[in-house]
């Protein structure tokens, strides 16, 4: 196995053959992992995953093909605002009584961007071991530690499933509930908690050391971004 990090930035604008490609099979990957868990009814992938940011793992083969092991997007704010586009830290509320919830509201229009970071999707060849399921929960948590500081800001948004404990990670990474436990109809009305996490630069020292040991594959990250975009910086 050998883990290689690919940030993928507004995908819709990318033209290079190497990201196109692992993007598609990325995207099928998580329409696999969802349907695991979720009804044939849950569609896991939507039009912002043309425009977000997308982290992902992949493992690179001899022949130099690149099979995505897991990923995790992040769409920012100022993203849906640039295509028109709901925000998906509104919009996942469409279906609750919250959508109109004036702490989140407040949250998400209190100056400087802010992101909402869903989709975190293991593709299923990979979970066949305990090992390689916890190296992959460190790689998102490299993403969760390292991603938004290139583009300035430290505010997020995410949701955590219940029934998969992916909630009491959020909790471990550091996100404070924001509102009450609630069920979501577009994933077969699982229970799940809203995180907010104000400040990514001051994340729990746990996690902070688990993003640590992942430096080298950070910082060996493929890049693959459309002209004039934040990432333009990074080598």
């Amino acid at each position: 196995m050998n883990p290689r990090v690919i940030v993928i930035d507004e995908p819709i604008h990318i033209h290079d053959e190497t990201a196109c490609k692992l993007w598609q099979k990325a995207l099928w990957m998580k329409e696999l992992g969802y349907r695991n868990h979720y009804k044939s009814s849950v569609l896991p992938v939507g039009v912002d995953d043309f425009v977000a940011s997308h982290l992902i793992v992949a493992d690179q083969k001899k022949n130099g093909e690149l099979e995505p092991m897991v990923m995790y997007k992040s769409i920012r704010k100022s993203q849906a605002d640039k295509f028109k586009i709901p925000f998906g830290g509104l919009s996942l509320l469409n279906t609750t009584k919250y959508q109109n919830d004036k702490e989140i509201i407040s949250v998400i229009n209190d100056g400087g961007d802010i992101s909402y970071d869903s989709s975190w999707t293991i593709n299923p060849i990979y979970k066949s071991d305990k090992e390689t399921s916890q190296l992959l929960r460190d790689f998102v948590t490299m993403f969760c530690c390292n991603h938004h500081k290139e583009f300035g800001f430290s505010r997020w948004l995410t949701a955590g499933v219940k029934q998969f404990k992916i909630d009491d990670y959020f909790e471990w990474l550091g996100g404070k509930q924001i509102l009450p436990e609630f069920q979501l109809e577009i994933i077969d009305n699982q229970f799940v908690r809203m995180f907010y996490i104000p400040d990514t630069l001051h994340l729990p020292a746990e996690p902070l050391a688990t993003a640590k040991k992942m430096d080298s594959y950070w910082n060996n990250r493929m890049v693959f971004v459309p002209e004039k975009s934040v990432y333009e910086k990074v080598a």
